[in-house]
């Protein structure tokens, strides 16, 4: 007998997901071609553990594998590159690991606690290195260790109560971890030989003087020599394992070590410094400035995170993450992976842009982070964070992945990126602090001997007179003034004639040359500073320092920020919690600027004297701006509160196959006009499978203001089952809500569109037509071959109102034509022998930021007969 099991507007009672209530030289050699080995391998859980060996998959690089029930299986390893086996349940979530550094010498691995504790400690950027005989030498270190033996008893201990002990953020695992870490790198059996603590050092003895241009400091400098080499030709050295960004005043570029970072430390020994030509224009009148720029933690006074400019900090950066990402991060993948980087570094340096940092460094949470470890002087913290930045990057973003690909010459599969994924799920860390790790360590890795920025000064010298340098700073902040007037008294009968006042650059500096020796006085002047002085005496063939402090005319300005939405909600506090930028425009005057930040809603500074507009911005809220008048001493508040209103962003493309033919006759890239996530919501619908309403973030992406014409994307977390970012399946929309449900489900989704529509037989009208995924088996025809859905993939998460949810999905959705899902019960069993479904597919391809608690911005819902949108996916 006929029966209809599912109609299309009773679906919709269902589904919902809308808001509830609102509206050197290269050293790499041409490697022998690759040969993949098989292993015979075996899972060996743990004894009395809920583990069953046939329901997992092994991931090795791109290839998978099943397991028997005895717990063998057989897989492939290249035979020139490490390899990490992953075994993951049917949901891809890793239960047991292990690392095949050569798969000739050991064709039997077996994945177990003990080789799930030496992969956790060897998948560290520290630590990892992806060629077969430093990965061999490392493991074999790290086996002998104490403290692994204890890792791994309580890793087995942990896999008997739960087989997805990898899968949660466990204190006692990161500590354990840190401890067998800490003890490797600071273990003098394997290390590099003693070495002293690198400084800077002068030539060697019975060097000759350098003739020809003056150079300062003339000697090496933070693993720097800057050398003259004739005419106008210079070569600059690098001797230690980072890479570094040079620039002179017409050229940048990189300086990338003469050896892997990680050679010293493996071999005992230092390597010879790689070299790089450069080209400088040197006059009399001027000199000409050669600045270096990377991750250095030299313990100096002169090496201040916070001294820096922020273009400063940003070309520290392009030679620290490319360190990291190139040095460190190319070898984790490796061995993740089971892949090689068959790029040198000298194409590697040619080839890197904006198109790979950019997309990192935009992101204002991790240069803020970066920044943050870079003040605290814990590179061991940073360098962890970028590595999971990059490789979150590497998965989530196919065209940084494709970019990333062909700067280093690695290859990734889909299989590779799905082994990645799984790895990236297993949030244990290492969180040993600097200053636990040994001086021979550091010494090795040259983190505590080289600078932020290193500078050297080239000029040509003429007898009889000196150089007058310094810079002019504002007393307040500590940074350069431009435009200040430097005056040079006492100098009025020099025969060079040269000019005696000057203004100080962008950044605050001025340089005077010819000055005659002797007394002389340095005078500065700014608008809206008083005035200073200082006596100097002027040295033959000589530079002396004059540098100025300069008080501000001006008066102090303070203020609060307000989060918009916790105004909307009636929050107790509405200041904006977390760090706001603040830039300040001068309007008339010399048209100043400043920036600063204001943290926890409290805005306080100071400016010189006028008009100003004070705009406060922040990455996932729309700005708000305000002026103000400053009088020239005492205080002065903003006329009002700045205010912020979340600024929710869905962008991406989607798919249509309106007849299930296996392509898409219609897709586009949807503009939301309207977009919002909830705050927590108890969900409000029926569970048809079992178990009980959760809480919930709901989302809806909103395209059009009439029922006319609209596009619809409503997608729903459910919070107890997502303990912190990472990737979770979608499933469907009878269990993403509830509470123990079977099967599970973390997540679920749904699109609407007016661009295609479905007609119901006998009825003339036509309706939007709507996309979704059902989990009840007995309604598995519905979802038209589509066995499942997706991924959602969370790169930031929180529940907390103001903070953010971010991340992206690739879904395949499941829509009819005819408006509803038929089926035939021909035995009368109560069973659908036989469905009869007009199928349509959808394809999303979206990424997210969203604000938790942005829903009032949603202020149209699609209505219509059949289409209740706000009750989407509930």
């Amino acid at each position: 007998m006929p029966s209809h099991r599912i109609r299309w507007f009773a679906a919709l009672l269902v589904l919902m997901i809308l808001l509830p209530t609102c509206s050197s030289d290269d050293k790499s050699t041409t490697p022998e071609p690759p040969k993949l080995i098989t292993v015979q391998g075996s899972i060996a859980p743990p004894d009395g553990s809920s583990i069953v060996a046939d329901d997992l998959t092994v991931l090795c690089g791109d290839r998978t594998c099943g397991v028997d029930s005895s717990g063998a299986f057989q897989t492939s390893v290249w035979n020139n590159a490490p390899a990490a086996l992953v075994a993951v349940d049917a949901s891809d979530n890793p239960v047991l690991m292990a690392v095949v550094c050569d798969p000739v010498q050991n064709p039997q691995p077996i994945l177990d606690a003990h080789s799930t504790a030496l992969a956790l400690v060897y998948l560290n950027p520290m630590v990892c290195h992806c060629t077969p005989g430093g990965a061999a030498s490392i493991l074999a270190s790290i086996a002998a260790l104490p403290s692994l033996a204890i890792l791994a008893d309580t890793i087995e201990q942990r896999l008997q109560i739960n087989p997805l002990t990898l899968t949660i953020d466990d204190p006692v695992i990161d500590q354990l971890l840190t401890d067998v870490v800490e003890e490797y790198v600071n273990d003098d059996s394997w290390g590099p030989a003693p070495v002293a603590l690198a400084t800077d050092r002068p030539p060697a003895s019975g060097q000759a003087a350098q003739s020809g241009p003056i150079i300062q400091p003339d000697y090496e400098r933070s693993g720097h020599r800057l050398n003259w080499l004739g005419g106008s030709s210079y070569e600059i050295t690098n001797s230690y394992g980072r890479w570094a960004y040079c620039c002179t005043p017409t050229d940048s570029f990189y300086l990338f070590p003469n050896g892997d970072f990680l050679d010293w430390i493996r071999k005992g020994q230092p390597w010879p410094p790689s070299k790089r030509k450069l080209t400088l224009s040197v006059t009399v009148a001027e000199t000409t400035i050669v600045n270096i720029f990377g991750y250095g933690c030299l313990g100096a006074a002169d090496n201040n995170w916070v001294d820096l400019t922020e273009e400063e900090k940003l070309r520290a950066h392009y030679g620290g993450f490319v360190t990291v990402t190139f040095e460190l991060v190319t070898h984790l993948l490796g061995v993740v992976c089971n892949t090689a980087r068959v790029t040198g570094n000298d194409a590697i340096a040619s080839r890197i842009g904006e198109s790979i940092i950019g997309p990192i460094f935009q992101d204002g949470r991790v240069y803020q982070r970066v920044a943050a470890y870079m003040q605290a002087n814990d590179p061991w913290g940073c360098t962890w964070f970028l590595s999971k930045e990059v490789l979150k990057k590497v998965v989530m973003s196919p065209s940084y992945r494709e970019t990333f690909c062909i700067i280093t010459g690695i290859t990734l599969t889909d299989g590779a990126i799905r082994t990645l994924a799984s790895w990236l799920a297993v949030p244990a860390k290492v969180t040993l602090t600097f200053n636990s790790v040994s001086s021979a360590f550091k010494t090795a890795l040259a983190l505590n001997s080289a600078r932020y920025k290193t500078t050297f000064k080239v000029w040509k010298e003429i007898n009889e007179f000196g150089v007058i340098e310094g810079m002019i700073a504002d007393k307040t902040s500590g940074l350069g003034i431009a435009g200040a007037t430097v005056t040079i008294g006492g100098d009025d009968n020099n025969p060079m004639n040269p000019p005696h006042q000057k203004a100080t650059d962008a950044d605050g500096h001025f340089r005077f040359e010819n000055i005659g020796v002797g007394e002389r006085t340095v005078t500065a002047t700014a608008t809206g500073y008083r005035s200073n002085s200082t006596g100097v005496t002027v040295v033959k063939n000589a530079t002396v320092t004059a540098n100025l402090e300069l008080e501000r005319l001006g008066a102090g300005v303070s203020g609060y920020i307000r989060n918009d939405i916790f105004i909307h909600y009636g929050q107790p506090s509405t200041l904006f919690k977390g760090s706001v930028n603040i830039h300040c425009r001068q309007i008339g005057g010399l048209g100043e600027t400043r920036d600063t930040w204001a943290d926890d809603g409290v805005l306080s500074l100071s400016l010189l004297q006028g008009t100003w507009w004070v705009i406060a911005s922040h990455d996932d809220y729309d700005p708000d701006s305000v002026q103000v008048t400053v009088p020239s001493e005492g205080t002065v508040a903003l006329p009002r509160d700045l205010l912020l209103k979340p600024h929710p962003t869905m962008t991406g493309r989607i798919y249509i196959n309106t007849d299930n033919t296996g392509s898409y006759e219609i897709d586009f890239v949807p503009i939301f006009n309207q977009i919002g996530l909830t705050a927590e919501v108890l969900y409000n619908g029926s569970c048809p499978l079992g178990g009980s309403p959760a809480l919930l973030l709901d989302c809806s992406a909103v395209r059009g203001t009439t029922n006319a014409s609209y596009d619809a994307v409503a997608f729903s977390i459910r919070v107890d089952a997502v303990p912190e970012a990472g990737a979770y399946r979608l499933g469907g929309v009878d269990t993403y809500g509830c509470t123990g449900a079977v099967p599970f489900s973390a997540a679920a989704a749904a699109f609407v569109t007016t661009r295609a529509t479905c007609a119901m037989e006998g009825i003339p009208q036509t309706f939007p037509l709507q996309f979704t995924f059902i989990d009840d088996p007995e309604s598995a025809g519905c979802n038209c071959g589509i066995t499942q859905p997706g991924d959602i993939f969370l790169t930031e998460w929180s529940t907390e109102l103001g903070e953010v949810v971010a991340g992206g999905f690739n879904l395949d959705l499941a829509g009819w034509t005819t408006c509803e899902c038929s089926g035939d019960d021909s035995d009368d069993d109560g069973v659908i022998d036989t469905w009869e479904v007009d199928c349509a597919q959808a394809r999303l391809q979206l990424d997210f930021r969203l604000p938790v608690g942005s829903d009032y911005l949603v202020t149209f819902t699609p209505g219509g007969a059949q289409a209740k949108l706000p009750q989407l996916l509930r």
